[in-house]
């Protein structure tokens, strides 16, 4: 008897695990790998020396790349968009990518006009933003509905009507998303995640769209894997630090911001903005800001006079600090010099937006969102200061604006930050921490080269230091990286965040951890991308898609 019950509860537990801990996505067969690429290892050249490699016939990377995380292996439709389709400047937010080829579960969706990532999770329904959605502009209209008790913003437009659905677009030009017309289609519904309100909340910033008929598995179409508890890895701690990768058409950039280099790097351009009484409405070509430093002047003659004899380096970039003594302040100062270099300085600099929490009207305001806050009063321009408030221009700012999509999948691998880290970077984002995911490419403060200027016999010298991390005006006490360089862009709003875990101890998968959801600009200073937190809601998911399992 004793026996009888045990292997009854054995049998009603196995029953129940079945039920509730699906595997792999029930697309088991297919969901997450990726076709090997053509040829041999291909190195890809990326910010932070970061290694990425392509493989063939399966071969799997044995090292792992920097802070611990596995890397991916592999490397005119009436009403659609157009090839140069515009970016609308409130879609969230990949920059400073990589051209990416086989992405099979990866889909686009045009909106009314606008742009959305999203990702297939079976063979009918469609993972994205809930924002897409609920534009409350040009036709994406949403209205309050009560959804499992709570006030939430549902589409009552005709979604058969206005979104169009396109998939296996993978490394193809985008503008040939409409030749294969079977890889196309229509939404017949939408569901938003209960409680998402339009201009209320940021989250759950989550929908599923049901297309109009099933997908036709194959090489270039198929689901991506879901993870099957809310214990999946997806979260970085202080003992295990992880990697996630992002891809889609959006912008591959935001619009003109600086470069890694200079006071305020990574940061957007204010534009116009006022130096030595001028206003400049375009990144600057004259002499930058410490050009006009009085110490940083005084250091160049004496280096130009001591030339090599006195063995002083300034760093390869350029960018050097000065202790000295101010005699007006009656105090010890440090100032940064920042010198123009064929690298750093061939595009010019600008003013940049201030931090901080400034209102509409003030000195270096800028609209984040870009949604027309911005007054363009002279009160508000931006006024460079020799040492901050300035940087090198990027490359692409000459024809920053009007965005349009990329025309070739971009892909990018960003750093997971902890719960404590996300708290704080995106508190202006009002983040979750608990449902959501922050990510950011973490990069290591620059070593500069210190000097103190003494007064000698011989008059005014300078005597080199240990170098020291240039904090960029942080405190001391604040963390030891800080974020920028790279993101995911406009356009690429419900895009998916994959993580890559081997399954049965052998084939990498490609897991779904987040969907994109906002950020400000595009891999700016110090602002993270935030991600809706998939398995934040697995329960929901598994119910609502079961009708278009494989």
């Amino acid at each position: 008897m004793e026996r009888f019950l045990r292997n009854l509860v054995l049998l009603s537990l196995a029953r129940l695990l079945s039920a509730f801990v699906p595997t792999l996505n029930q697309c088991h067969q297919t969901c997450g790998r990726v076709q090997s690429p053509h040829g041999r290892p291909k190195r890809f050249a990326l910010e932070d020396e970061l290694d990425l490699y392509s493989y063939e016939e399966d071969q799997f990377p044995s090292e792992a790349i920097p802070r611990g995380a596995e890397y991916d292996p592999y490397y005119d439709l009436n009403g659609g968009l157009s090839e140069a389709s515009n970016i609308s400047d409130s879609d969230t937010r990949i920059v400073n990518g990589y051209d990416a080829a086989d992405r099979p579960w990866l889909a686009l969706l045009s909106i009314s006009g606008a742009s959305c990532g999203g990702a297939l999770l079976n063979k009918r329904y469609i993972l994205t933003a809930a924002h897409c959605f609920c534009r409350q502009s040009g036709g994406a209209i949403c209205e309050e509905q009560m959804t499992d008790g709570l006030p939430t913003h549902q589409p009552t437009y005709d979604l058969t009507q206005t979104v169009v659905v396109f998939l296996g677009i993978n490394g193809s030009p985008l503008r040939t998303k409409g030749r294969n017309r079977d890889q196309i289609y229509r939404v017949i519904s939408a569901k938003i995640r209960a409680g998402w309100y339009f201009g209320k909340t940021f989250s759950p910033d989550l929908a599923l769209a049901k297309l109009d008929r099933d997908v036709v598995f194959s090489a270039s179409v198929f689901p991506i894997c879901i993870p099957i508890a809310n214990d999946f890895p997806d979260i970085s701690n202080r003992d295990q630090k992880l990697q996630a990768f992002v891809a889609g058409w959006g912008a591959v950039y935001s619009q003109c911001d600086t470069n890694d280099q200079g006071p305020s790097p990574h940061t957007m351009c204010k534009f116009p903005f006022v130096y030595q009484g001028m206003v400049h409405h375009q990144c600057a070509q004259m002499p930058p800001p410490s050009h006009d430093n009085p110490v940083c002047q005084q250091f160049l003659r004496w280096h130009s006079r001591v030339g090599s004899r006195g063995r002083i380096q300034m760093g390869q970039e350029g960018t050097f600090s000065i202790f000295y003594w101010d005699d007006a302040a009656g105090r010890a100062e440090r100032t940064t010099c920042y010198m123009p270099n064929d690298r750093t300085s061939r595009f010019g600099w600008c003013g940049t937006c201030y931090s901080g929490n400034l209102n509409p009207g003030q000195e270096g305001y800028c609209d984040k969102f870009l949604s027309g806050t911005e007054l363009n009063t002279t009160t508000e321009f931006s006024r460079p200061q020799l040492d901050q408030n300035w940087g090198w221009c990027n490359q692409w700012c000459e024809n920053a604006r009007g965005q349009t999509n990329a025309q070739r999948l971009q892909e990018t691998a960003l750093d997971i930050l902890t719960p404590e880290e996300c708290q704080t970077f995106g508190a202006s984002l009002e983040v979750n921490a608990s449902s959501e995911i922050c990510t950011g490419r973490k990069k290591n403060f620059d070593l500069v080269y210190q000097f103190r200027r003494v007064e000698s016999g011989r008059g005014m010298k300078f005597k080199e230091e240990a170098k020291f991390q240039n904090k960029l005006g942080l405190a001391d006490d604040d963390h030891d990286f800080y974020l920028g360089g790279t993101d995911s862009c406009q356009g690429d709003s419900g895009g998916p965040l994959i993580r890559w875990e081997r399954v049965d101890g052998s084939n990498l998968r490609a897991y779904i951890i987040g969907t994109v959801s906002r950020g400000i600009g595009c891999g700016n200073f110090n602002q993270p991308g935030i991600f809706t937190r998939t398995t934040s809601h697995l329960d929901w998911l598994y119910e609502n898609i079961k009708d278009g399992n494989c």
